[in-house]
């Protein structure tokens, strides 16, 4: 399968595209393109890899933190790069968990970088990761489940890679 990106014209970072439901702040920084590279366990009901961030960052706010939203996460280690080729180690704080929001993942990043990796594994409580579907179609839904929770904030899209096909 050829990778194909599709680019997009930088776009005004809007004010009213705050949401009070997320830690992220997406008038100052925002991502634009998702990258996961995966393993998934459907024994232990996890998943363990890397994902790879493309942001875009409001004029004004080029040393923003990045802060994303998480739940039931291990964050193992955190990188960000200015080319997209080299990644140096970032500083990153995962916040105190909230039962309905989640743990703050705030990410310290230089006014030049744009591209974030980040490695984890979920919990096997993930909420993300948790259906309940005829065990022949489990393994695509637990995997695209997992990707279900796009940004909701209004004018915040990003662009992601298409996973392999499970069934």
């Amino acid at each position: 399968m050829e990778n194909t990106e599709v680019v997009t014209p930088p776009v005004q970072l809007n004010p009213s595209t705050h949401d009070v439901h997320s830690y992220s702040e997406p008038e100052k920084i925002r991502v634009r393109h998702i990258d996961l590279d995966l393993e998934p366990s459907f024994d232990r009901r996890t998943l363990e890899g890397s994902v790879v961030l493309t942001i875009e960052k409001a004029p004004g706010h080029l040393t923003a933190p990045l802060v994303l939203d998480t739940r039931s996460l291990s964050i193992h280690a955190v990188d960000a790069s200015a080319d997209g080729k080299s990644f140096r180690n970032a500083t990153y704080e995962v916040g105190s968990e909230d039962p309905i929001f989640g743990a703050p993942l705030t990410i310290t990043l230089l006014p030049q970088e744009f591209k974030v990796r980040i490695n984890y594994s979920t919990a096997s409580n993930a909420t993300a990761l948790q259906c309940s579907i005829p065990p022949r179609l489990r393994e695509r839904s637990f995997l695209s489940s997992t990707l279900s929770r796009s940004p909701s904030t209004p004018g915040v899209g990003f662009l992601s890679k298409t996973l392999p096909e499970f069934v």
